[in-house]
C-alpha cells in the first residue's frame, strides 16, 4: 500500500519522520496568495528537502 501525506509543514525533521514511517509521498500546503507568499513556500518546502537529504 502505497501512503501520501498530506499538508505537510517545511521541516526537514518531519520529512524524516514521514521517510522513516515508510510514507512514499510527502506533499505541501500553498496558500491563496499572490504569487510572492507561494514562491517562498515552495522555496521554504524545497530547502527542507535539500536539508533533509544532506544538499
Amino acid at each position: 500500500m502505497r501512503v501520501v501525506m498530506m499538508a505537510i509543514p517545511s521541516d526537514p525533521k518531519v520529512i524524516e519522520a514521514c521517510e522513516r514511517a515508510g510514507v512514499g509521498t510527502v506533499l505541501s500546503t500553498l496558500p491563496s496568495a499572490g504569487l510572492s507568499r507561494v514562491e517562498l513556500q515552495m522555496d521554504a518546502f524545497e530547502a527542507a528537502l535539500a536539508e533533509m537529504l544532506g544538499e
